[in-house]
C-alpha cells in the first residue's frame, strides 16, 4: 500500500482526533487562526467563508484528507506528527489501548521512520 493510502486510512481512522491535534500543533508553531486561513486562502483557494479554524480543530467540521494535507503544509507539520497526537487523544478518551490503537501506533511509527530514512537519503 502506498504512503498516501496508508494516510489516507490513518486519518480515515481518528477523523475525530484530528482536529484537536491540529490546533495543538499549530499553537506549537506560533501560527495565529488569522495567518492560517490567509495561508489557505491564497495557497490553496480556500474560500474565505468555507474557512472556520474553530470548526476545523474543535471537531465540528467535516475534514477531507485533502483539506488536512492542507492544513499540514500550511501549518509545516507532518501528517505523521498530527496522527501521533490524535493517537495520544484516542487513548486518553478511551482510557485504554485496543488492537486497532495499537495497529495505529505501530503504522505511525512505520511512516516516520520510512520520512526519516528518506530525509536520510536527500542530505
Amino acid at each position: 500500500m502506498d504512503q498516501s493510502k496508508e494516510a489516507q486510512r490513518v486519518f480515515e481512522a481518528l477523523k475525530g482526533y484530528v482536529g484537536p491535534a491540529l490546533h495543538v500543533i499549530r499553537r506549537q508553531k506560533g501560527k495565529s487562526r488569522k495567518s492560517l486561513a490567509k495561508i489557505l486562502e491564497e495557497k490553496f483557494s480556500w474560500h474565505r467563508e468555507n474557512i472556520d479554524i474553530d470548526a476545523i480543530e474543535s471537531g465540528d467540521f467535516e475534514l477531507t484528507f485533502e483539506k488536512f494535507r492542507h492544513l499540514c503544509l500550511a501549518i509545516r507539520c507532518t501528517a505523521e506528527e498530527v496522527f501521533a497526537l490524535a493517537i495520544f487523544y484516542k487513548d486518553s478518551d478511551s482510557g485504554k489501548t485496543t488492537k486497532q490503537e495499537e495497529s495505529l501506533e505501530r503504522l505511525t511509527a512505520e511512516a516516520q521512520y520510512k520520512i526519516w530514512r528518506r530525509q536520510q537519503r536527500e542530505t
